[in-house]
């Protein structure tokens, strides 16, 4: 065996150096730098500041010589011809934004004003010195809650003021049964 042992490690050793004596470094060839196209021409663009913008030229039919006759506006509309109902061309100017709010805001701002005084009765019931660090943090949020709300109120952002209210209110009145 101990013959079998040295030629085992004869034969590695020898396979060693075969690998080793075939085996070199290699250097990567000369690196080629890239080279940078040149930048695009600018464009500039006058801007006129305060230009007055003209209108486009809207096709309309030809208006007649001589206006109508101008009716009385109390006549009753059923004496009018149905004829004359169409509205004379006129140039249309381009819409403007509109904000839209709700038909009758006082009502939602009641809504509003009942639930965070109703959030805030539950909140006076409640001891903060009592809660654990969970119910307390949920104490902390529901006044945040209020006093965000009650800022959304000032600037009439009802939607938003709402959302905060009621979820003021279902906090306190967690924190009250628990």
């Amino acid at each position: 065996m101990n013959r079998f042992s040295r030629l085992a490690s004869a034969i590695l050793l020898l396979a060693a150096a075969s690998a080793c004596s075939k085996a070199q470094a290699r250097i990567p060839g000369p690196v080629t730098a890239l080279e940078m196209p040149p930048p695009p021409a600018r464009v500039l663009i006058p801007v006129v500041l305060n230009a007055p913008v003209e209108p486009e030229p809207v096709e309309a039919e030809p208006e007649p010589a001589t206006p109508p006759p101008a009716r009385p506006r109390s006549a009753p509309a059923a004496s009018r011809p149905a004829a004359e109902t169409t509205p004379p061309a006129t140039v249309e100017s381009p819409p403007q934004p509109v904000l839209q709010t709700t038909a009758d805001a006082g009502a939602i701002e009641g809504r509003i004003l009942a639930s965070l005084s109703e959030a805030q009765q539950n909140l006076n019931r409640v001891r903060p010195g009592d809660l654990n660090a969970s119910a307390r943090a949920q104490y902390d949020s529901a006044i945040g809650f209020i006093r965000i709300a009650n800022g959304a109120l000032k600037v009439k952002n009802y939607m938003y003021a709402e959302q905060l209210a009621s979820k003021a209110a279902t906090i306190a009145a967690q924190l009250v049964k628990g």
